[in-house]
This record gives structure tokens, C-alpha cells and sequence, in this order.
């Protein structure tokens, strides 16, 4: 049986793309894929690796069908580093840590050596923290900044 002689998706939900807004999140599990090698060693197409963030809604947000998704909603975004261009992809990890952490953006503090002492991101699993979540002309969910909770916020 094909797709198209298949009659059980009509009500499948489709992926749900939040729309743009500033969310209060808190972190679940992060890892790091490396790019794929072709078969003849040479390197894949896409970036050298990306970090994949999985985040978790704190309160209710709308979504870009104007459907509204509650408390809990996971969501996954990336950073990507791409061949030359290492430093944007440093510049958003510290971002995303100093956010995480609960740091001003400004601050001066060894980032690393904090998520290390924190035992590493799956230390930090859980913390509360907002993401500007933007959408490309293609429709993909991206993020534009991430900053940390104000107290009493």
C-alpha cells in the first residue's frame, strides 16, 4: 500500500512551527551530530556539525496556524557550525550557556569552565531561560537570541 492509496492521514497533526515571539523554555537533552562522510571519505554537505537543543515550553504560545500549544510543548532547535564560519557558531553556544547559566549576555566569565562545573549540559537540564524564536521565508522555526530569566520573571 502506497501514500497515496493510503487513507490514515488525514488527521495526522503536522509539525507545529511556533510562531514569532519570545518564549520562556527550559533546557532538555543537548548533544552535537558530526556532518556525515560520503562513501568515498569525503566530507557530507550541510554544516561540519551541528548542536541539537531540545527545549520545552513553559507556558502556552501560539503557533504559526494560529493553533495554540501549551505548557510542556517540546521544540528543537540547532546551531549549525558551518566550513568558515566557526565563529558565529562559538559566539550562539556562549549565548545559549550564558542564557542557560543565568548570566547577563555581557558577562565576562569563562562559560565553558561554568557548564563544566555544572556537570556539563545534562547538569543544567531543566533550567529556565528565554529564546526569540523567528521564522524563515521557508517556514523553518529559527532562533534569534537567547537570554537568560530575569529574577522574579
Amino acid at each position: 500500500m502506497g501514500m497515496l492509496t493510503n487513507k490514515d492521514y488525514g488527521t495526522t497533526p503536522l509539525q507545529r512551527i511556533l510562531a514569532p515571539g519570545i518564549k520562556r523554555c527550559s533546557l532538555g537533552d543537548v548533544r552535537e551530530v558530526d556532518r556525515k562522510v560520503n562513501e568515498d571519505g569525503s566530507p557530507g554537505k550541510g554544516p561540519k556539525s551541528k548542536v541539537l537543543i531540545n527545549l520545552t515550553l513553559e507556558e502556552s504560545a501560539q503557533t504559526t496556524d494560529k493553533d495554540t500549544v501549551g505548557a510542556g510543548f517540546p521544540f528543537l532547535v540547532t546551531i549549525n557550525e558551518w566550513d568558515g564560519r566557526e565563529e558565529e557558531a562559538r559566539a550562539e553556544m556562549r549565548e545559549l550557556a550564558l542564557a542557560v547559566l543565568g548570566k547577563e549576555r555581557a558577562s565576562k566569565d569563562d562559560v565553558i569552565a561554568a557548564v563544566d562545573a555544572a556537570g556539563g549540559y545534562a547538569g543544567l537540564k531543566g533550567r529556565h531561560f528565554l529564546v526569540e524564536v523567528t521564522v524563515d521565508k521557508g517556514g523553518f522555526q529559527q532562533v534569534k537570541s537567547y537570554n537568560r530569566v530575569q529574577n522574579g520573571a
